[in-house]
C-alpha cells in the first residue's frame, strides 16, 4: 500500500508542479483543505477515491491511464521519488540546461544518440 501511495503523491505532486499551481489553489479548486492536498503529496495519506478523482480533475488527470500506469509498473518508493525529484528539476531548466542533462542520462545509461 505504502508503494501505490507514494506513486500517487508523486504523480499529484508533479502534475500541480507542470500546472504551476499552490497546493492551495487546488485545495480551493477540489474543495479540499490544503492540508489534504499536501498530505496526499507527501505520501501521508490515502485519499479517499471521491477526493482522489477531484484533485485529478483540476490537475486534469486522465484517471484511467493513471491508474493504468500506477499498477503496471512496480517502482520502489524511492524510485518514485527520484523520478518525481528529477521531474521537478527538469521543470526549472532552461532549453539548453535540459538538453545537456538529457545528452548526461544517455551516456550514463549507454544509449547515446545525436540530437535530432
Amino acid at each position: 500500500m505504502d508503494d501505490l501511495k507514494t506513486h500517487l503523491a508523486a504523480k499529484l505532486r508533479t502534475a500541480r508542479r507542470k500546472k504551476q499551481l499552490t497546493q492551495e489553489a487546488v485545495a480551493e479548486a477540489a474543495g479540499v483543505t490544503t492540508e489534504t492536498v499536501s498530505n496526499s503529496e507527501r505520501a501521508q495519506s490515502l485519499l479517499s477515491l471521491d477526493v482522489f478523482f477531484r484533485i485529478a480533475q483540476v490537475l486534469e488527470l486522465d484517471m484511467r491511464d493513471l491508474m493504468r500506469e500506477t499498477f503496471a509498473r512496480k517502482m520502489s518508493p524511492r524510485r518514485v521519488r527520484l523520478e518525481s525529484d528529477l521531474a521537478g528539476v527538469a521543470e526549472q531548466m532552461n532549453d539548453s540546461d535540459l538538453a545537456l542533462l538529457i545528452q548526461i542520462g544517455r551516456v550514463l545509461t549507454g544509449k547515446s544518440r545525436p540530437d535530432k
